[in-house]
């Protein structure tokens, strides 16, 4: 994918799960799983534990894959990530407090499918977190949903859009990185990659590469990918049929951006 002068795009999943909680299988099962999907990190975001951090590191490195510490915060009216090495978040106190000691420790935090049938997010906060885990797995349930279209547009301007698999278990029928979401940094770290989410730089794609088209943003432009014959939209709706496979777009209306077979199946999504 074309990256500013000095970044790169890396492919990764920001929601999954081990044996560390709800998980069915290992850290390690885990890594391999999401490198055989083409994956360069991968956030394990255990519910209401940090116990899976201090591994992270060596398994990783035995995958040559990045393992991104995350807390999966988990009460029941509405769960949110904790990404980065920010210590454990106790899920009993209001998520106001949980986003002031990650920013605190230096993390970001991100509120999970928003809208999943009993799992919404339900809370009030006083700021609602910088990043929003805006296509979640079940999104692929309806391809054609524009619920969560309606939801952004009730957030912040700026938001950080990133994606997540969820990961459990293989009875889901999918691995990490359905869909992926990418982020432009210096190299692989993770403290690269968090950089990357705190200034923005993200995009998700519907599947890995190639295997899908996608929408990423190069300066005052957008570049689509692989995405002849899709639509490309607006968050106000307006559309553009696109032709060809590299196409370059002024970004002359109104992100985040979006790419759409001409059923309305979600394809791609830039800020």
């Amino acid at each position: 994918l074309p990256a500013p002068p000095g970044l790169h795009w890396y492919a990764g999943d920001f929601h999954a799960h081990s044996t560390h909680s709800d998980g069915e299988q290992s850290l390690s099962e885990l890594a391999a799983l999401a490198t055989g999907n083409g994956l360069d990190f991968l956030a394990v975001t255990e519910h209401n534990t940090v116990s899976h951090v201090p591994h992270l590191p060596r398994v990783g490195a035995r995958h040559d894959i990045t393992l991104l510490p995350g807390q999966e915060v988990t009460p029941s009216a509405g769960h949110a990530n904790a990404l980065g090495d920010v210590g454990w978040v106790d899920f009993r106190r209001h998520p106001d407090h949980w986003l002031e000691q990650v920013e605190a420790d230096g993390g970001i935090l991100s509120i999970n499918h928003p809208l999943q049938e009993d799992h919404a997010w339900q809370h009030r906060m006083r700021r609602l977190p910088p990043a929003l885990e805006l296509w979640h797995v079940s999104w692929f349930l309806e391809p054609t949903a524009t619920a969560p279209w309606t939801l952004l547009s009730r957030w912040p301007e700026g938001t950080i859009l990133l994606g997540g698999s969820d990961y459990h278990h293989p009875r889901h029928g999918y691995v990490p990185g359905t869909p992926v979401t990418w982020v432009a940094a210096e190299d692989r770290s993770a403290e690269a990659l968090l950089e990357g989410v705190r200034a923005g730089r993200t995009a998700i794609t519907r599947l890995p590469l190639p295997q899908a088209p996608a929408l990423v943003r190069l300066g005052d432009q957008l570049v689509a990918v692989d995405a002849d014959a899709a639509v490309l939209r607006d968050a106000v709706g307006r559309g553009r049929l696109l032709h060809g496979d590299r196409v370059v777009i002024d970004d002359r209306w109104q992100g985040p951006y979006r790419l759409e077979a001409a059923d309305g199946t979600l394809l791609a999504i830039s800020p």
